[in-house]
């Protein structure tokens, strides 16, 4: 016998083709003159008609293909057609009533168990492409069928197609309340895909202590920052710590560090002036990456203010000494000759005596930073023993 969709050869007792899944109908054969002896028989009868109907239908094509019967066996056939009708008209009018186990079955035939177990028959053979469609014919009978969708998850993932699996498992998810065989079907599938966010975010489907404990081995906590982001008058140092067994990426211009950081091996020293966008993450020999951390660290240096001598300037007739308070976490240094002075010129270590004659200090703090306040200057004139005698 071959599948009058796709010609494949059948063997007894299929229902569905193994290669294109249409249903098997089986035709018995009729003769044309069967056909007479039985229409002769009918009369006005009704329900014999619709049923002489449905039978010429099925019984046409047999029927153009055989060869007419000898005549010497008209008498004996239409005897025995008489007699099958009326066992057909007894069953009709007697045997419904008498049998409803028969009628039961005859439903069962197509309902959405039988196309169910029909599926999983063709998936132990390894014909996953038709007992899929034998699993989705199911479903038009009973949406949501739980069995069924599980199955046609199975065959997804035997087929290769992980997307349509995915999609099953997710419904089969928030369908059910034990749904633990699903999420872990997800997390498996997630794992070989590298996807692990998606796997983190299953969490939250699930209160199973194991699936969840699972689900935290592919989380990575993200790193913390020693010093919290602000503005800052002095320099910075700032200490990235993770967990034991990840790595650092860091950068300080707020851009991705996964893709542009720089592998974290000592604190971080923000010692100039300047706004700091500190980004981190943390990662582990997997290859998972933590949530990204920021912080932002503007480091704005203070100017020191201007010198302040103990002495003002002015004309003096003895040895004097001039002195400055130096703000702390500064320099200053000093010139006589009128010029700036810089951190190349005479540092200021202590008091510094008056030189004879007419002559300008210049004094400068510097903070330890680099940064310079105010040149300020002083003109001091200091008159020799000569100067004051003549």
């Amino acid at each position: 016998m071959e599948c009058k969709k796709c010609g494949e050869k059948l063997k007894n007792g299929l229902l569905f083709c193994p290669n294109c899944g249409a249903e098997i109908r089986y035709v018995p054969d009729y003769n044309i003159l069967e056909e007479d002896i039985l229409d002769s028989y009918i009369g006005e009868d009704p329900n014999a008609q619709a049923a002489a109907a449905v039978r010429n239908q099925a019984a046409q094509p047999a029927a153009e293909e055989r060869k007419r019967i000898p005549s010497w066996l008209v008498p004996v056939l239409a005897l025995s057609v008489a007699a099958v009708i009326g066992i057909v008209m007894s069953v009709t009018y007697f045997g419904r009533a008498d049998s409803p186990e028969e009628t039961e079955q005859e439903v069962a035939v197509y309902s959405y168990d039988y196309y169910v177990q029909q599926g999983q028959v063709y998936v132990r053979e390894g014909n996953y492409a038709q007992a899929l469609t034998l699993f989705d014919t199911a479903l038009k009978l009973k949406p949501g069928g739980i069995e069924a969708i599980e199955n046609r998850a199975a065959c997804f993932l035997a087929l290769g197609q992980p997307s349509e699996a995915e999609e099953a498992y997710l419904e089969l998810v928030e369908m059910t309340e034990n749904n633990t065989p699903y999420i872990t079907a997800l997390i498996d599938l997630y794992e070989q895909q590298g996807r692990f966010d998606h796997i983190l975010s299953l969490a939250e489907k699930t209160k199973d202590p194991e699936i969840l404990e699972r689900i935290k081995s592919f989380q990575v906590l993200p790193p913390t920052f020693s010093v919290e982001g602000g503005t800052y008058s002095d320099t910075v140092t700032v200490e990235i710590e993770s967990e034991k067994g990840t790595n650092i990426l860091y950068t300080l211009d707020g851009s991705d560090p996964k893709t542009d950081g720089l592998t974290y091996q000592e604190a971080v020293v923000l010692s100039k002036e300047g706004v700091y966008d500190l980004a981190a993450v943390c990662y582990n020999d997997s290859g998972l990456y933590s949530e990204e951390v920021k912080a932002t660290y503007e480091i704005a240096f203070p100017t020191p203010g201007e010198p302040v001598p103990s002495i003002p300037s002015g004309e003096y007739l003895i040895e004097q000494t001039v002195s400055f308070s130096v703000p702390s976490g500064c320099n200053a240094y000093y010139t006589w000759d009128g010029s700036d002075p810089t951190s190349a010129s005479t540092p200021y270590s202590g008091p510094i005596y008056l030189m004879a004659g007419n002559h300008v200090l210049s004094v400068v703090y510097i903070s330890s930073h680099g940064k310079a306040g105010p040149i300020a200057r002083f003109s001091y004139t200091l008159y020799t023993e000569e100067q004051m005698v003549g």
